[in-house]
């Protein structure tokens, strides 16, 4: 009997040990395990919100000031976006989503008039970047129009949005149009394709089931997506730009 006690206890010491060995994170993937750091604001003038996101038995957690609680993550083909649960009052009107990429979480804290809305009353702007600490810093839309693109290549470029709309007659389906206001170089790699030079408009192509463009109209905005050439007789423009996320 005694012999079996002894064989029981030392059964649970072992679990034990073993547990106390896992890290309190263990069970994040790989891929949920890149959201965890320290978030703070590009322009800390203008907005000095902070958010710390950690692990803990296997969920995502934030805090924020006196504030804290879990994660959930949303992902949308390519895009994925954290939602903050309770991040500025109680679920589900306090829930915030931001858009994560490459180490950086973008807010939208105001609406527009169709939809007005505001997050953080306390900060006069329009979107909130955060940047998480140790993410490497990407290049500007200026620097990244000191250099040409290539075909194929995922940018961030900063315009202003028009819809060119459906003309009588017209071969052409309506399009969006993101107006550079500069003029950049799309340079191609293969040889059935043309270069571009001295572009200055590029036709959006927004998913009709995703992304309300009308929002974003006669606006200025920042918009992420793949430089393609055009490849329709219903395209407007000699560059389309594919799988697009407004991010500010």
């Amino acid at each position: 009997m005694k012999a079996a006690s002894l064989t029981f206890l030392l059964v649970i010491a072992i679990f034990a040990a073993g547990c106390a060995r896992k890290s309190p994170d263990a069970s994040i993937s790989e891929a949920d395990r890149e959201f965890i750091g320290e978030y703070s604001s590009t322009d800390s003038s203008a907005c000095d919100l902070r958010i710390s996101v950690s692990a803990k038995k296997g969920v995502l957690e934030y805090s924020s000031g006196a504030r804290s609680g879990k994660i959930g993550i949303i992902r949308d083909g390519e895009s994925v976006y954290l939602k903050f649960i309770a991040l500025t009052e109680e679920s589900p009107k306090g829930d915030v989503e931001a858009l994560y990429e490459g180490g950086k979480l973008y807010i939208q804290n105001e609406g527009n008039s169709i939809n007005p809305y505001t997050i953080f009353p306390q900060y006069d702007v329009k979107f909130i970047e955060l940047q998480k600490d140790g993410a490497p810093q990407r290049p500007s839309d200026e620097e990244q129009s000191a250099a040409a693109f290539e075909f194929g290549q995922e940018v961030t470029l900063s315009g202003t949005l028009y819809q060119i709309p459906l003309e009588e007659g017209s071969t052409q389906m309506p399009a969006w149009i993101l107006d550079l206001g500069r003029e950049i170089t799309i340079i191609s790699n293969t040889p059935d394709v043309d270069s571009q030079e001295l572009v200055q408009e590029i036709q959006v192509d927004f998913p009709e089931d995703k992304i309300d463009p009308s929002k974003y109209e006669s606006k200025s905005v920042k918009i992420k997506g793949r430089l393609n050439p055009s490849q329709t007789i219903h395209d407007h423009r000699p560059v389309v730009l594919s799988d697009p996320v407004v991010i500010g």
